[in-house]
């Protein structure tokens, strides 16, 4: 072999080096972490559900990955919850003595109502078209007007505040290694 065909190949390999340091390892860490993240929501779902006591078909929709992404205006990738309040009519709830129960919550003096009756969580000013329920709920009375209504709801936010953070944190790095791993070795691969 000449030093010219050495020199050309030397130069090759440098090129693809330059490129996989600059191009492919970035890449590789943006596939990495949105696959974790794609992990860990599942994980989360299981967890919340359990604690909760509702189905994860409830809980899904309420958590949301936002992708990272690169290019010209790159974004970091993020796990969003939304943490209103589950309608206690979703966790299957009983008519027990003295009110109404769902999944471990009970709520005294409580009743399931169907929006056929003209029940509805009043808003002032809000009208009573725009408060009228649509469909069945557990509502409960909150004073003595005409409409004291709310609908009764389950806090989540505390729940998800503990849960969420010490999954990402017990899992995130784990699992994001695995994922790095097997993203970097399909870069490598030199073409």
């Amino acid at each position: 072999m000449s030093r010219s065909s050495n020199a050309k190949q030397l130069a090759v390999v440098q090129k693809r080096l330059v490129k996989f340091i600059d191009r492919d390892v970035p890449a590789a860490r943006q596939m990495a972490t949105n696959a974790a993240l794609a992990e860990i929501k599942t994980i989360v779902v299981k967890r919340v559900s359990a604690d909760v006591g509702a189905k994860q078909k409830i809980i899904r929709p309420r958590v949301h990955v936002d992708r990272a992404r690169g290019g010209k205006k790159p974004r970091a990738a993020r796990l969003h919850f939304y943490n209103r309040g589950i309608p206690l009519i979703l966790l299957n709830p009983k008519e027990v003595g003295g009110g109404i129960s769902a999944s471990g919550f009970l709520v005294p003096e409580g009743f399931i109502a169907d929006g056929s009756k003209g029940f509805g969580q009043y808003q002032k000013g809000g009208g009573y078209a725009s408060t009228r329920l649509k469909k069945k709920h557990v509502l409960h009375r909150t004073g003595r007007d005409r409409y004291p209504l709310k609908v009764s709801v389950v806090n989540i936010k505390g729940i998800v505040g503990k849960a969420v953070p010490e999954i990402v944190a017990s899992n995130m790095p784990a699992i994001f290694l695995k994922k790095y791993n097997a993203a970097i070795k399909r870069k490598a691969s030199f073409k």
